[in-house]
C-alpha cells in the first residue's frame, strides 16, 4: 500500500470511526506525537548531574500536524465542518445534483461533535507499510491562500493546522475502505474574482465596489481553541477543545500599485466588505457551476505604503483585520459542489 493520508468524521471525540474515510490530497505530512517528560529530583541525586531514570516518567499529551490541500469543489467539507461555527448543506436553488455547503465563522466556536480522525500510511524503505491513527482532530487555524504561478503554486490552497487528542501506531492493517473524492475542479488563480465594497461607519455599502487585479490574496482564521483543557480522569484526561478567547482573523492582499485609494483608506480607517469568488467552467447540472465564495463582513487595512524597487514595478502590500458587522459571522465560505454531504 502506498503512502496516503485519509480522514473521517468522528461520532465520538477521540474515537476512530469504523467507516467514512476519504483520501485527502495533502502535500505535507508533519504530524507529530507530542510527549511530555515529568522529572522529579530528590535529595541525594547527583548535584548537577542528569536526572535519575527512576525519577522520570514519559506521558503522551497530544499530537499535532498540518494538512495542506488544493481547494477543490468537492471533498473538503469534512475539514471545514470541524472548524466552522455553523455548517449546513442543502440542494442548491433550482437543482437536484448541485449542493450548497455553507460554513460560517462567527462569535462562538465550532460545536462539539465535529472532530475528525486522520489516518496516515507510511511506507518503509523495504516497501512495508505502517499505519498511524491521529484521533480527536480539530483545526486550530486555517489559512487560505492564492498566488499567481504557472505550476502547482498557482492552485488555491487551504492549510489546516491540526490538534489531536492522541496518536497511535497500529500493529495490524486496519483494512479500511477509502473513498477518493472526485475534485471536479481544483481552483487556481485564473478562476478568482475579488471585489472590495467600501462601507460606511454603520457597515452599509458606501460607494461603488471595485473588482481588483491582485497579485495574491490570503486569509488566516485562528480558532482560538483551548488545547490545554485537561482533567483528572484516567483514559479521557482531555476534553474536546472549545474556544477560550475571541479569534482575530487577518489577511493580506498584494497588487502591483495602481491607485492610491487603498493607502488613503488605510490612513482614514475606511472599512470594506470583501467577496472572493472562484468559479469553475464545467456545470454540475444545467447552468449551475461549481464555485467557492468567501465573504468577509468587513475588513480594515492595517498597512501599507506602496514600495518602489530597481527595475521592478511598484507594489503595495495590504494587510487587513477582519471584523464582524452587526453580530453577523465575520467570515462565510460557500461551496457549490456535487458533494451531497460533508
Amino acid at each position: 500500500m502506498a503512502d496516503q493520508i485519509i480522514c473521517a468524521a468522528e461520532t465520538t471525540y477521540g474515537t476512530t470511526p469504523a467507516s467514512g474515510f476519504r483520501k485527502v490530497r495533502s502535500s505535507t505530512d508533519d504530524h507529530q506525537t507530542q510527549m511530555a517528560v515529568m522529572t522529579h529530583r530528590a535529595i541525594g541525586d547527583a548535584s548537577g548531574g542528569a536526572p535519575a531514570l527512576e525519577g522520570s516518567r514519559v506521558a503522551q499529551r497530544n499530537a499535532t500536524g498540518t494538512l495542506t490541500v488544493p481547494v477543490a469543489s468537492n471533498g473538503l467539507g469534512i475539514l471545514f465542518e470541524a472548524a466552522a461555527t455553523t455548517s449546513s448543506s442543502a440542494v442548491a436553488s433550482g437543482g437536484t445534483l448541485a449542493f450548497e455547503q455553507i460554513f460560517s465563522f462567527g462569535a462562538t466556536a465550532a460545536p462539539t461533535g465535529t472532530s475528525v480522525s486522520t489516518g496516515i500510511y507510511r511506507t518503509r524503505r523495504d516497501g512495508t507499510t505502517d499505519w498511524w491513527d491521529y484521533r480527536g482532530g480539530k483545526p486550530t487555524q486555517i489559512e487560505i491562500a492564492q498566488t499567481i504561478a504557472q505550476d502547482a503554486g498557482g492552485f488555491l490552497t487551504a492549510t489546516f493546522a491540526m490538534d489531536y487528542q492522541t496518536a497511535e501506531r497500529l500493529t495490524v492493517d486496519p483494512a479500511r475502505t477509502v473513498t477518493t473524492p472526485d475534485p471536479m475542479v481544483t481552483y487556481a488563480w485564473e478562476d478568482a474574482l475579488i471585489t472590495l465594497q467600501p462601507l460606511d461607519e454603520a457597515g452599509a455599502p458606501d460607494g461603488s465596489p471595485n473588482t481588483e487585479c491582485l497579485s495574491s490574496f490570503s486569509l488566516t482564521l485562528p480558532m482560538q481553541l483551548d488545547v490545554e483543557d485537561y482533567c483528572l480522569k484516567a483514559g479521557t484526561s482531555r476534553h474536546e477543545p472549545t474556544r477560550n478567547g475571541l479569534p482575530a482573523p487577518t489577511g493580506q492582499a498584494v497588487w502591483t500599485y495602481q491607485h492610491p485609494r487603498y493607502y488613503d483608506a488605510f490612513v482614514a480607517g475606511q472599512a470594506f466588505s470583501v467577496s472572493a469568488v472562484w468559479a469553475g467552467t464545467e456545470a454540475i447540472e444545467a447552468s449551475t457551476m461549481p464555485s467557492l465564495t468567501i465573504e468577509l463582513g468587513a475588513i480594515r487595512l492595517t498597512g501599507e505604503d506602496p514600495q518602489v524597487a530597481v527595475d521592478a514595478k511598484a507594489t503595495q502590500n495590504m494587510p487587513f483585520e477582519v471584523l464582524s458587522v452587526g453580530g453577523a459571522p465575520a467570515v462565510v465560505l460557500t461551496f457549490i459542489t456535487s458533494d451531497a454531504a460533508f
